[in-house]
């Protein structure tokens, strides 16, 4: 795929190859209640493309969430942290956190619990 605004390839842009998925996925938005059916539709080393199944999106740039991937050949789940990079009406961007890196968004988004 080429971008004709940059006029590089999509995966130079990206930094990472981009390899077609389909798997299910249950989104969780961290903080609320809200979760949505997805499916992944592209994965790399640092990130997926989901598209919704369920009804409208309630996810933003910057929303944490808890992925849950459904692997049918397997038989089992694969759970990962993420961040909303992008969002558009039926699909989101996601960035891959590692434990680490959810920890710090989560403390600096919401400061530390109360004791």
């Amino acid at each position: 795929m080429f971008n004709e605004k940059v006029g590089l390839p999509m995966d130079v842009q990206r930094g990472e190859q981009r390899y077609r998925a389909y798997a299910k996925v249950k989104c969780q938005k961290y903080g609320s209640g809200y979760g949505a059916l997805m499916i992944l539709k592209n994965i790399s080393k640092s990130g997926a493309r989901l598209n919704l199944i369920t009804a409208a999106s309630q996810f933003f740039k910057g929303d944490l969430l808890r992925l849950i991937v459904e692997l049918e050949g397997v038989k089992r789940n694969h759970i990962v942290n993420a961040e909303v990079v992008w969002s558009k009406e039926g699909a989101l961007g996601v960035s891959f956190l590692t434990p680490d890196n959810f920890m710090i968004k989560n403390l600096t988004r919401n400061g530390p619990s109360p004791e």
